[in-house]
């Protein structure tokens, strides 16, 4: 509908009138109510002032009295509008209209050049700022930055991988504080032996020489005071030793803190081998190497050969070194610059019997340990650097490091589920032995030890071929050290005194009972395995690569 325009016409003073007021356009009721409201006022002052029409004092009194009721009458007119525009707007859901610029000239002229340069800023900050909001390369951004850009399985791996390696980094930090307390406790422990020790030889002096002061009161013969003096009241290795077997609670065993992941299952690293081997778990390794056996029997082509695992890094690396120091004579000369075969010889077998300090070997280990954990992605086999390392360490001390991997095995060397049958074994050869006369030949204690070596075979024979392959190379080891340095001591005392301080890592009871723990089987068993190794190990050897275990 075309817009219609509200014409008020007056007369002021000098007679001129006619002012035009343009109205904004509506619907066809509203502008309908609108012309009835504004021709009513407009009727009745034209008639007033048609009819009062007086000389120039009057008619100026009464066109000013048109004009105000005019004006009135338009006011509440325009108020009725917007009251039902307002209520139309409410019910319909419109939002009020904002008020533009032209509808008001006068303040917009008012406002200052400081004024309309920072409502114009504002306009364009919020207008940027709603498009960098729907940018579609903020959100990109954005959720490369948070990680909601990648899939989920993938953000969940990246997780659980920052996860795991926050867990490694607490194991490996509560491993060296277990090894730094067995190195506190040892220390400790020792110390206090000394001073007991000193305290039994000062009491042993004093009670000496009261005896001999009362002797002296006494008037004691020289024979009689002989005769008593040669009593010791009071023996420090006697009492230190009765102190020891008394309170004793167990022999050295280290039990060690291993990485175990939660969201691999490979072989390396559930056997836990990640650190080289130190604490690995020999039968997951053995089940592990039987499957990839298993595995490389169905792949491989009619009449090709098996061969049995390697060894673990760490056990490999000690053993080589050991070999090696072995064949550099400089290293057995005493300072002295005086040394005979003999004396080099009997240096060479000490290497395992010394006490050596624990905190030199924990050293070795946490060097080990941080190089194969660094470099645990890559064939440590063909890499140097631990022989470069090790070639530098004492022969004692690689010799300690070894009896130290085999006691932190999760089981030994001869897993736990055959102790009773060697206990077994060597009950019924003490028996045997016993029943033997005084005067037995040499060819009647030959045909005792057969049976006992055809039932250590027997046993050997079902180990784990993992198993068997780290005790097959370490009794060679001491096969070859005692056929390889000859000495006044027999062979039979030097395996006495070996199987005492490594039988315990080859074999031991999974109990805590004093009368296993202190058993002197594991001993027995090293002795024999290393003075019958070529009639033991070295069939099974040729032999255990065509079973499946």
């Amino acid at each position: 509908m075309p817009e219609t325009s509200v014409i008020m016409t007056a007369t002021d003073e000098t007679g001129e009138k006619e002012m035009e007021r343009p109205a904004p356009a509506s619907s066809a009721r509203e502008q309908e109510l609108q012309q009835e409201a504004n021709e009513d006022p407009i009727r009745e002052g034209t008639q007033e002032s048609a009819q009062q029409a007086t000389p120039s004092d009057a008619s100026g009194v009464s066109h000013a009295e048109s004009v105000a009721s005019a004006s009135q009458s338009l006011s509440e007119a325009e108020a009725q509008k917007l009251k039902r525009r307002e209520t139309l707007r409410q019910q319909f859901g419109f939002k009020a209209r904002k008020p533009s610029e032209s509808s008001h000239p006068s303040e917009t002229n008012e406002t200052s050049p400081h004024e309309r340069q920072k409502s114009r800023f504002s306009s364009y900050w919020n207008l940027t700022m709603e498009r960098v909001q729907d940018s579609q390369a903020l959100a990109q951004v954005r959720a490369a930055v948070t990680g909601l850009s990648e899939p989920r399985h993938v953000r969940l791996r990246r997780e659980a991988e920052a996860a795991e390696k926050a867990y490694r980094d607490a194991i490996v930090l509560q491993d060296k504080l277990r090894c730094r307390a067995e190195e506190i406790l040892i220390h400790e422990y020792k110390l206090s032996q000394k001073w007991e020790f000193d305290r039994a030889v000062a009491i042993q002096r004093v009670l000496v020489a009261w005896e001999q002061a009362m002797r002296a009161l006494s008037g004691v013969t020289d024979d009689d005071k002989l005769s008593r003096t040669d009593r010791a009241p009071m023996d420090p290795a006697v009492h230190i030793q009765h102190l020891v077997m008394n309170y004793r609670t167990g022999p050295f065993r280290p039990v060690a803190v291993v990485f175990k992941p939660y969201y691999h299952d490979d072989l390396f690293s559930v056997a836990g081998m990640t650190n080289g081997g130190f604490g690995m778990d020999l039968m997951a390794a053995a089940k592990g190497a039987a499957l990839s056996a298993h595995t490389a029997t169905t792949l491989a082509a009619p009449g090709s050969s098996l061969t049995m695992p390697t060894l673990p890094p760490v056990f490999h690396a000690l053993l080589s070194a050991l070999q090696r120091s072995y064949a550099e004579r400089s290293r057995w000369i005493p300072k002295s610059g005086v040394s005979t075969d003999e004396t080099i010889h009997a240096e060479k077998r000490r290497i395992w019997l010394y006490d050596v300090p624990l905190v030199k070997v924990h050293e070795l280990r946490e060097s080990l340990s941080d190089f194969y954990d660094q470099n645990r992605g890559m064939n440590v086999f063909e890499s140097t650097a631990p022989d470069q390392l090790l070639d530098t360490i004492d022969a004692p001390v690689l010799a300690a490091t070894v009896k130290l991997w085999l006691l932190e095995l999760n089981s030994p060397l001869l897993p736990y589920s055959v102790w009773d049958e060697v206990v077994t074994i060597y009950e019924a050869a003490r028996i045997r032995f016993l029943s033997l006369r005084k005067e037995a030949s040499e060819h009647e204690h030959q045909a005792l030890v057969e049976p006992l070596v055809q039932g250590l075979s027997t046993v050997l024979s079902r180990l784990p071929k993992l198993h068997l392959t780290c005790l097959d190379s370490l009794v060679a080891h001491f096969y070859k050290l005692v056929k390889n340095t000859p000495t006044e001591e027999t062979e039979d005392v030097y395996l006495s005194k070996l199987g005492l301080a490594i039988g315990r890592a080859v074999l031991r009871p999974n109990s805590t009972l004093p009368s296993l723990v202190f058993s002197d089987y594991p001993a027995l068993l090293l002795r024999d395995l290393v003075m019958h190794y070529e009639v033991l190990l070295p069939p099974l050897m040729r032999q255990k690569p065509k079973s499946r275990i």
